[in-house]
C-alpha cells in the first residue's frame, strides 16, 4: 500500500506542475490582452484628427487579417476544413456588421470624445449586451444576476457621460451603438463557429470586413497613401499587427487553453487599465465621473459574468479554437 501511494506521488506531483504551468501560461495571455486591448482607444485618439475613422478601421482590420491569416491556414490544412461559398458569405456579412458598422462607430466615437476612456469603458459593457442578444437570438437563460449586471452598466455609461453637454453626449451614443452592434456581431458569430474554428472565423470575417471597407475607400477617391505616411505610420502598424492581430491571436489561445469565463477576464482587466493607458498616452488624468464609471461597469460586467457561472458551473463551456 505504502509502495502504491510511493508509486504514485511522482505522478501527482507532476500533474500538479502541469496545471500550474499552463495556469500560469493562461495568466500571461490573459494580461498581455488585456494591456493590448486597453491601448486601443488612446492610440487610436492620437491619430483620430489626421486619419478618417473608416480609414483607420480599414487598415487596422486588413492588417490584423493577415496576422491571423497564417494561423488560419495551418487549422484548415491540419483540420482538413472545406469552406463553402455559404460559409464565406456568413464571414461576410458578420465581417461587414463588425467592421463597418461597431468599428466605424466606435473610431468615430474615439474621434470625437474628450477622452477615450468614456469610449471605452462604455464599449467593455459589450459583454453584457451579449448576454441580452443571445437570451433573444439563441434562446439563452436569462437570470437576476444578468439583470443586475445590466443595470449597473447602464448606470456606469450614464454616469460617464456629462448628458448637460450635447457634444459629450454623442460619443457616449457612439460607443454604445458600437457595443450593441458588436454585441449582435458576437452572438451570431457563437452560432457561426459551430460549424468554423474561430481562428478561421475571425480572420476571415476581418479580412473580409477590412477589404470592402477599403475598397469603398477607394471608390470614393480617397488617397489612402496620404495619410499612411509621418507621424500616422506607426500608430497604424500598431493598431493592426499589435492590437488587431495579435491582441485577437493571444485572445483565442486563451480560449484554446482555457473557457470562456477565462477569456471574459481580458475585458474586466481592461476596464480597470483604461483610465491609466490613457492618462500615460494621452497625458489625461482621469476624473470622477469616469473612475465611478469604471467601478459600475466592472462590477455589472463580473456579477453578470461569474455569478451565473458559479451558480451553474457545470454549463461552463470551452470555445472552439
Amino acid at each position: 500500500m505504502h509502495l502504491l501511494q510511493f508509486q504514485q506521488t511522482p505522478f501527482n506531483v507532476i500533474a500538479m506542475r502541469n496545471a500550474k504551468d499552463k495556469m500560469k501560461k493562461i495568466l500571461i495571455h490573459i494580461l498581455l490582452t488585456a494591456i493590448l486591448f486597453a491601448t486601443f482607444e488612446p492610440v487610436g485618439k492620437l491619430i483620430s484628427t489626421d486619419v478618417p475613422p473608416v480609414l483607420i478601421t480599414a487598415i487596422r482590420f486588413l492588417l490584423g487579417g493577415f496576422v491571423l491569416l497564417l494561423p488560419a491556414l495551418n487549422i484548415i490544412r491540419r483540420e482538413r476544413l472545406r469552406i463553402t461559398a455559404r460559409i464565406l458569405l456568413k464571414t461576410a456579412a458578420l465581417g461587414v456588421l463588425l467592421v463597418c458598422g461597431a468599428m466605424v462607430c466606435l473610431q468615430q466615437a474615439v474621434l470625437l470624445s474628450s477622452s477615450p476612456a468614456v469610449v471605452a469603458i462604455v464599449f467593455s459593457s459589450n459583454s453584457i449586451l451579449s448576454i441580452l442578444f443571445a437570451w433573444l437570438v439563441l434562446k439563452e437563460k436569462i437570470s437576476k444576476w444578468h439583470i443586475v449586471g445590466f443595470l449597473l452598466c447602464i448606470c456606469g455609461i450614464i454616469i460617464s457621460a456629462d448628458l448637460t453637454h450635447e457634444i459629450s453626449a454623442l460619443p457616449v451614443i457612439l460607443a454604445g451603438l458600437a457595443a450593441g452592434l458588436f454585441s449582435v456581431y458576437s452572438v451570431f458569430a457563437k452560432k457561426a463557429m459551430k460549424n468554423i474554428p474561430g481562428t478561421v472565423f475571425t480572420c476571415l470575417s476581418f479580412l473580409f470586413g477590412g477589404g470592402i471597407l477599403m475598397l469603398a475607400q477607394v471608390v470614393m477617391g480617397i488617397e489612402v497613401g496620404h495619410y499612411i505616411q509621418g507621424k500616422t505610420l506607426l500608430p497604424l502598424i500598431y493598431l493592426g499587427f499589435v492590437v488587431t492581430g495579435i491582441g485577437f491571436w493571444d485572445y483565442f489561445n486563451i480560449l484554446r487553453l482555457s473557457t470562456a469565463f477565462h477569456a471574459s477576464l481580458v475585458f474586466f482587466i481592461k476596464i480597470i487599465l483604461i483610465p491609466f493607458a490613457v492618462w500615460i498616452i494621452n497625458g489625461l488624468q482621469p476624473e470622477m465621473n469616469i473612475l465611478a464609471a469604471m467601478a459600475l461597469v466592472f462590477t455589472g460586467s463580473v456579477i453578470a459574468t461569474v455569478q451565473p457561472a458559479a451558480t451553474h458551473p457545470d454549463k461552463e463551456k470551452g470555445s472552439q479554437e
